[in-house]
Order: structure tokens, then C-alpha cells, then sequence
């Protein structure tokens, strides 16, 4: 019952959890637009999401378990807000993706994705690619945007590359 509760008070409790230090959707929309997104909202999207879109693949397309597996936590990565170091949650998915012989230009976007995660803090340092209001992890943009580059480029593979032969 303790983690209900703290997740229902994860916005705006501390300043940890502020959409500008977090990671995720809420914290591209933040950005962007200057709006906060609800994280208790955006976890459950990221759950109907995950569920539906997993229906959806495994009706339209030759997924294996594998590629189920992978999805969860991408779809996570993507929309649930994180803190940069959550993100350590992504190596393992590097190691299934290079061991299972997906196409090498979906290995070769997580292992750009996965390089600008473990250094985001350094590149944005180095690029000027955070905004004044981080107090926590100058790195989060870049790992929202990886995040999102992973998610999107696995969808891609998985709408495009697997399709059943009677469609």
C-alpha cells in the first residue's frame, strides 16, 4: 500500500519528481510547453498503451516473446517518469537485441541510444542541452529523447519487419 500511495503523491511532492528533473513524455511536454503532465496519469496511459499495443502486435504480426518482452519496458522508458538513473533498466535490453538477431540498424539505434543514456549528464554538459530549472540530472533531456528513439525505432521493426503472411 506504501508504493500506491507514494506514486499517488509522486507530482509536485518533492522537487525530485518535477517534470524538468524526470525523465519520459512529462518531461518532453514539459520542455516544449511549459505544461505538467500528471506522472500517475501517464503511468497508467503507459499501461492501457503497453497492453493494447501488445494485443494489437501479437494479432497483426509474428512477435515472439522476446520482442514482448523488450516492448514493456521501452514502452516505460518512453512515457513513465523516470529519474536518469532508472534508465539502467536499458542494458539488459542491449544485450537481448545484439544476441537474437534483429537487423543491425535496430542494434545500431539502441547502441547510439544506450551510449547517449550512460553519458547524458556529460553531453548535456558539453552541449548546453539542459535547462536552467534541473537541479538534479542536467542529463534527462537526452535520456527522454533516447528513450524515445528506442521506442520508436522497435515499433518501426516490429509493424514493418514481422508482418503474418496472410495480411
Amino acid at each position: 500500500m506504501g508504493v500506491i500511495h507514494a506514486y499517488l503523491s509522486y507530482d509536485g511532492a518533492l522537487e525530485v519528481n518535477s517534470p524538468v528533473n524526470t525523465t519520459g513524455i512529462r518531461h518532453l511536454v514539459y520542455m516544449v510547453s511549459g505544461i505538467e503532465l500528471s506522472a500517475l496519469y501517464l503511468a497508467l496511459f503507459s499501461a492501457v498503451l503497453t497492453f493494447v499495443s501488445i494485443f494489437a502486435l501479437s494479432r497483426r504480426t509474428k512477435t515472439t516473446r522476446l520482442d514482448l518482452t523488450l516492448w514493456i519496458p521501452l514502452a516505460l522508458l518512453t512515457f513513465v517518469s523516470f529519474h536518469s538513473y532508472d534508465f539502467v533498466v536499458a542494458a539488459p535490453l542491449a544485450l537481448l537485441l545484439f544476441s537474437d538477431g534483429y537487423p543491425r540498424w535496430l542494434r545500431l539505434i539502441f547502441a547510439l541510444s544506450l551510449l547517449l543514456i550512460y553519458r547524458s549528464a556529460n553531453l548535456a554538459s558539453a552541449t548546453g542541452l539542459f535547462s536552467p530549472e534541473i537541479l538534479y540530472n542536467k542529463g534527462s533531456l537526452i535520456d527522454s529523447i533516447a528513450a524515445s528513439l528506442m521506442f520508436t525505432a522497435f515499433l518501426v521493426y516490429l509493424a514493418n519487419s514481422n508482418r503474418r503472411p496472410n495480411d
